[in-house]
């Protein structure tokens, strides 16, 4: 049997790391951290200084009520008119999908941010026709027409009762 030629260019050759010809060039290294810290210091100025954002300023609202949510013993969640001090609407554990969402997610961003979760709500109703629930505790806007007409009209039936 034959071996092959230890000198042929068809061998491998295991070269150690301080014996290498030509090293990656550190220059590029160093060029490519500096690139990338760059990026990073823009990005965060950026942010901080609101550069290339959007801010839209909501509409008049035509009609507004302000609530809290009062969860209940028997599971049932309250919707509580701060101006009228009386409850609007009880939620039962089983309906209300929706709303009941966007209470935990309020509640959920007042904890993180360490917020009073007892602090009312906002709901407007805007001259443009969209429906606008503000977190007056985090400053957070939800504009609920984007997420469909009948979620909309859950959030509406709530105006209507502050009419009646």
């Amino acid at each position: 049997m034959d071996r092959p030629n230890e000198n042929s260019n068809a061998s491998a050759r295991v070269v150690a790391a301080d014996q290498l010809e030509e090293p990656f060039p550190r220059i590029v290294l160093i060029g490519a951290a500096i690139l990338i810290s760059i990026t990073f210091m823009f990005a965060y100025l950026a942010r901080q200084h609101e550069i290339g954002s959007t801010r839209m300023t909501p509409a008049a609202a035509i009609e507004s009520i302000e609530f809290r949510f009062v969860t209940r013993e028997d599971g049932t969640v309250a919707i509580h008119d701060v101006q009228r001090n009386t409850d609007i609407k009880t939620l039962s554990p089983q309906s209300d999908g929706f709303i009941k969402i966007v209470m935990k997610s309020l509640a959920h961003e007042r904890k993180v941010t360490k917020v009073d979760p007892d602090a009312p709500v906002r709901l407007s109703h805007l001259v443009d026709g969209q429906t606008i629930l503000e977190d007056l505790a985090t400053g957070r806007i939800i504009l609920i027409s984007a997420f469909g007409w009948g979620n909309k009209e859950v959030f509406a039936e709530l105006l209507n009762t502050r009419r009646e």
